[in-house]
């Protein structure tokens, strides 16, 4: 079943890519926004452990890898005077993104794992282990294409 996920951050979501003045979100030629797989996964895996819950599931969930958000710049310091600055999901930022999950994960149980997962893991390119990237979940539906869901 094909899903759109709306996830709402609550700490800073920071590109990683280096660059000298700012780091970046990865981004497709065309321009959007990329997470990649791995991270959803190692995400979702969080999750699924802390409930017990889809923990065999969780690689047979695909991830669109384009993300839909709009970014803004955070400045990330080192000392009151040194910062780095990041292309960033800020705290209150929303962001889209679709996902296909395998018929034995409900929409019920997909949003919980993402909940949990959210909470007290987070998805952030640079570092979620250091309290980036946490985020709640603002709705979980499935797609409807051409008068079916799925």
């Amino acid at each position: 079943m094909e899903v759109e996920v709306k996830l709402r951050f609550t700490t800073p979501c920071l590109g990683n890519e280096r660059r000298p003045q700012r780091d970046l979100m990865l981004r497709s030629p065309e321009g959007n926004i990329i997470f990649l797989q791995s991270w959803w996964r190692a995400c979702l895996a969080y999750g699924a452990q802390a409930l017990n819950q889809h923990q065999r599931d969780i690689d047979d969930i695909q991830a669109d890898p384009e993300v839909d958000g709009s970014v803004t710049i955070y400045r990330r310091f080192y000392n009151s005077k040194d910062f780095k600055e990041h292309e960033a999901f800020d705290v209150g930022a929303v962001i889209a993104v679709r996902f296909c999950l395998p018929n034995v994960v409900t929409l019920d149980d997909f949003k919980r794992i993402l909940e949990t997962a959210g909470k007290y893991a987070g998805l952030s390119p640079y570092g979620y282990k250091q309290n980036f990237g946490r985020f709640a979940v603002v709705s979980v539906e499935a797609v409807k294409r051409g008068g079916q869901v799925g």
